[in-house]
């Protein structure tokens, strides 16, 4: 019942090109409409540009970009470097990331001053250098070299992470007007202990967000999103049914709180690969009667995904015969 796959698989389906194609035909976009979408997206790209501050992020993603290696090693240790509680594996981290990376260059002010003292940190740290003097410079420098990649990542990190706890998290949207759907950060559960921890904080977040304007629409309130790999730490599509038993009573708890204050609680996008077991895990959802006559559970959807369409229709399809509603996040 769980194994049968609810998706075309992206091997068969065809080719990206023929995919936009036939998109473009469906949705055709011409004349008028065609050179509005055109004004507004270059009136997109002249606001950036000539933005008086450009934020520190999108000055180094403008240095180096996610496309190349620097880049990419930059994103994950801005990923990584803030959840590892020990300094030795920080230091191996480090050590691991750095090297044989091209940091310096001449090409930007801030290539020439970040890669200046990337390049420097990489010789320091660089698992193939040895001797006496070597390593003396090394113990001295480390700690500096740690310190400065905890500033560096802390300030990247601000720019994805709204705070270190719900509390705060919740003040700082209310004191800028914004309405929110709050995510944990964090990976997915590698043990029951692990799924149960989040399943707890994932509680404290509902009920502290469902404290918050109660009186208001529950469109209008913040919400929370859930990523079901959280909850479970064998949650991938090999024995579906066994994942669903231990996974979906800890789920339909978290709906029940949410529906007891009235807030949205959304699915969160997962791998591509675990897409089928996610659209199972929300059917049984939409089925329970906790959806009946309560709009606030719904799933968040990569519309880039080459399966987005597909899994719209899976979901629509599946609450018009349930008679429920839903939301969807793009």
């Amino acid at each position: 019942m769980f194994d049968q796959p609810l998706l075309p698989s992206l091997a068969d389906m065809p080719g990206e090109v023929s995919e936009l194609n036939a998109f473009i035909a469906q949705y055709p976009i011409r004349g008028v409409l065609q050179q509005l979408v055109r004004e507004r997206a270059w009136d997109y790209v002249r606001k950036i540009r000539d933005a008086p501050k450009v934020p520190l992020l999108e000055r180094l993603l403008s240095t180096y970009s996610l496309s190349s290696n620097e880049g990419q090693v930059l994103m994950e240790l801005a990923e990584s470097f803030l959840r590892i509680p020990d300094t030795y594996t920080r230091d191996a981290l480090i050590s691991d990331k750095l090297p044989g990376r091209q940091w310096f260059g001449f090409d930007s002010q801030l290539r020439l001053l970040i890669g200046s003292a990337l390049q420097l940190a990489t010789k320091i740290v660089h698992p193939d250098r040895v001797g006496l003097f070597h390593d003396m410079v090394k113990r001295l420098s480390i700690p500096i070299i740690r310190q400065s990649v905890h500033a560096a990542m802390n300030m990247i990190a601000g720019q994805f992470v709204l705070a270190g706890d719900i509390v705060t998290a919740i003040q700082r949207c209310n004191s800028r007007g914004q309405i929110a759907s709050f995510d944990m950060l964090g990976e997915a559960a590698r043990s029951e202990d692990d799924a149960e921890r989040y399943q707890r904080k994932y509680l404290e977040a509902i009920v502290a967000v469902g404290q918050q304007q109660p009186e208001q629409p529950i469109y209008q309130r913040h919400g929370v999103s859930v990523k079901l790999s959280a909850l479970s730490a064998r949650y991938e599509t090999a024995k579906q049914a066994d994942i669903i038993e231990v996974l979906l009573p800890r789920l339909l708890e978290l709906v029940e709180t949410a529906r007891a204050h009235n807030i949205t609680l959304t699915i969160d996008a997962e791998e591509n690969a675990r897409l089928d077991i996610s659209l199972n895990i929300i059917s049984h959802v939409l089925q329970s009667s906790l959806c009946e006559n309560w709009v606030g559970f719904g799933l968040a959807l990569q519309a880039y995904q080459r399966r987005a369409g597909f899994v719209l229709e899976h979901v629509i399809a599946k609450a018009r015969c349930l008679d429920r509603k839903f939301h969807v996040r793009l």
